[in-house]
C-alpha cells in the first residue's frame, strides 16, 4: 500500500465515535490520501473497521462519515472542497469513480440534503463535460410489467403539498429537455416480440394529464411556430403512423384543443381568433381529417350566434381586398372529389356534384319585405334615374339594379317585375345580362304587347352582371319601361 499522511484536527472533520485519535482520546480525523492510496488505503488505518489491501478493501461495522467544514463561498459545483472524491485516472479504466452496492432495501447511492439547508440545488447531481449524460441510470432486471418498479431512473415527490415535478429536464442547448428513445430492436414488456409502447409515456391515476407540456416563451411566434407545448414528429417517409395519437375509453375527446377566452392574438395583442384545434398540410392532403366507423366524420358547433362552419377563401380573407383581386367562381382544375364545398372571394358558395370538376353554385333567395323600384323611364316618376323618356323601337338601355334597390353587386339573379306602358304599336321586350353584347342578345321575349297605348307586365328572373346591371331591348315599337325588384338570389 502506498504512503499515507494522517493529519488529525478537531474542527475539520465529522465526528465518528468509532475513530480515536492516536493519543487515545476521542477525536475528529481528516485524512489526506496520496495518489494511489484512495479510500481503500484509508480503510486500513480505521481502527474499528476491517479492511483488506488497497486493491480490494472491505469495510465492516458502523458508519464512517467524511465531512468537510471549509467554506468555498457557497457556489454549487465548485471543485476543491468536497467531502468525498472518487477519481479514476487511466483512460482505459471503465470503472465507476464512485460505486455503491446494496443487498438491502436502501439506495445504492443516495444524496440527502436536510430541510434546514438553504439549498435549492439537486440532492444528487452529475456533470459530464464531454458527450456523456450528466446523470445516468441502468436497470438490468430481466422482467417487469409495463410501468413496473424496475426503472432505470425514478423521480418521486412524496409530500402532497409539493407541487414540483417528479422528474425535471432543462436544456439551454439544441436537445430535448426530456427525451425517450426506444431502439428498433427493443422487445415487448414480456421480453418477446417488438416493443410497441410509446417511447415517452405518462400515466396519471387522478385528474391530471398523463403527459403535459408547457412553453413559457414571451417572444412573438408565428402560427404553427416552433415554441410548442407538446410536439410529435414522425421522421421516416414510409411510416404512416400518427405524429400525435390520442385514445380514450371514457367520455372525453381523444384529442382536444382548448383556447381560453382571454387568450391573446399571435402577436401578443388583441384576442385570439384562430381555431382551437388546427392542422396544416403542405401537400394535397386535408388540414384536418375525421373518420368515424359508426358516427359522423366531423361535428362542429358555433357559439354566440356564430355559424357551425366557416369557409374562408384564403386569397381574399383580408379586409379591403380590391374587387379585381378577388377570387371569382369555383376552382378550375379537375382534381376534386364529390361533395366538396368552395367559397369564392365574393362569398358565393359552390358544391361539386361529381368527381373531377362539376361545381355548381348553391343559391339563397332573398325576398324584400316590399318590392323596390329600380327604373322608370317616364319623366317625373321616381326613381330619379337618368335617360328618362321612351325607349325607341330597336333600342337597348342598361339598367343598374343596385342604384335604387338593395340588390347587391355580384348577385346571381334578380327577381323582377317588368312593365311597358304607352306603347306605340305591336312589339316585344327582352331583358338579359348586362355584359351581353347587343348583337348577342337572346331571341326570347320577356313581355309582348298587341298595339298602341297598351300596358303589359311580366315577372321573371334575370341574371345581372357582376356590377348588378341588366339590359332591356324593345323590338317592334317604342314604349316606356318600368322595372320593380322583389328580391335576389346569391
Amino acid at each position: 500500500m502506498t504512503d499515507l499522511h494522517d493529519e488529525i484536527t478537531d474542527h475539520e472533520t465529522g465526528p465518528d465515535a468509532d475513530i480515536d485519535a492516536p493519543d487515545g482520546s476521542a477525536g475528529r480525523r481528516r485524512r489526506k490520501f496520496l495518489t494511489g492510496a484512495g479510500i481503500a488505503g484509508a480503510a486500513a488505518i480505521v481502527g474499528s473497521k476491517s479492511a483488506s489491501a488497497a486493491d480490494g478493501a472491505t469495510y465492516t461495522g458502523s458508519v464512517t462519515t467524511y465531512q468537510n467544514n471549509e467554506s468555498n463561498g457557497g457556489a454549487p459545483g465548485t471543485a476543491g472542497n468536497e467531502a468525498v472524491v472518487g477519481e479514476v485516472l487511466p483512460a482505459d479504466n471503465g470503472s465507476h469513480a464512485i460505486r455503491g452496492v446494496t443487498n438491502g432495501t436502501g439506495h445504492s447511492v443516495a444524496g440527502d440534503t436536510p430541510a434546514s439547508a438553504p439549498n435549492t440545488v439537486a440532492a444528487t447531481w452529475g456533470r459530464h463535460a464531454g458527450q456523456g449524460a450528466g446523470v445516468g441510470g441502468v436497470n438490468v432486471a430481466t422482467t417487469s410489467p409495463l410501468a413496473g418498479p424496475a426503472r432505470a431512473v425514478e423521480g418521486v415527490v412524496t409530500s402532497p403539498t409539493n407541487g414540483s415535478h417528479a422528474v425535471y429536464g432543462k436544456t439551454n442547448g439544441g436537445g430535448h429537455s426530456i427525451a425517450g428513445d426506444t431502439p428498433a430492436e427493443a422487445t415487448s414488456p414480456d421480453g418477446t416480440g417488438s416493443n410497441t409502447v410509446a417511447a415517452t409515456w405518462g400515466r396519471h391515476a387522478g385528474l391530471g394529464a398523463g403527459i403535459g407540456g408547457v412553453n413559457t416563451t414571451t417572444d412573438v411566434v408565428p402560427i404553427a411556430g416552433s415554441a410548442r407545448g407538446v410536439e410529435g414528429v414522425v421522421a421516416e417517409g414510409t411510416n404512416g403512423s400518427h405524429a400525435v395519437f390520442g385514445l380514450t375509453n371514457g367520455g372525453g375527446h381523444s384529442v382536444a384543443g382548448d383556447t381560453p377566452a382571454d387568450a391573446k392574438g399571435a402577436n401578443g395583442e388583441g384576442t385570439n381568433t384562430v381555431a382551437a384545434t388546427w392542422g396544416r398540410h403542405q401537400g394535397v392532403g386535408a388540414g384536418i381529417g375525421g373518420i368515424s366507423v359508426g358516427g359522423y366524420g366531423g361535428e362542429f358547433q358555433g357559439g354566440a350566434g356564430k355559424a357551425q362552419v366557416r369557409l374562408i377563401q384564403v386569397d381574399n380573407d383580408a379586409e379591403g381586398t380590391a374587387e379585381a383581386d378577388k377570387v371569382v367562381g369555383p376552382p378550375t382544375d379537375d382534381d376534386h372529389q364529390l361533395g366538396e364545398l368552395f367559397a369564392d372571394g365574393r362569398g358565393k358558395l359552390y358544391y361539386n356534384n361529381a368527381t373531377g370538376n362539376s361545381f355548381v353554385q348553391l343559391t339563397q333567395q332573398v325576398l324584400f319585405e316590399n318590392p323596390q323600384r329600380a327604373w322608370d323611364s317616364r319623366p317625373g316618376e321616381a326613381p330619379a334615374n337618368g335617360d328618362k323618356g321612351k325607349i325607341a323601337a330597336d333600342g337597348t338601355v342598361a339598367i343598374d339594379l343596385t342604384e335604387f334597390t338593395d340588390v347587391p353587386a355580384g348577385a346571381s339573379a334578380a327577381l323582377i317585375n317588368i312593365s311597358v306602358a304607352d306603347t306605340e304599336g305591336i312589339g316585344y321586350m327582352t331583358a338579359f345580362n348586362g355584359d351581353t353584347a347587343d348583337g348577342d342578345r337572346p331571341l326570347a321575349a320577356s313581355v309582348t304587347w298587341s298595339g298602341p297605348a297598351n300596358r303589359a307586365t311580366n315577372s321573371l328572373t334575370v341574371r345581372p352582371n357582376d356590377a348588378g346591371a341588366i339590359k332591356v331591348y324593345l323590338g317592334g315599337s317604342g314604349a316606356n319601361v318600368i322595372v320593380d325588384v322583389s328580391g335576389y338570389i346569391v
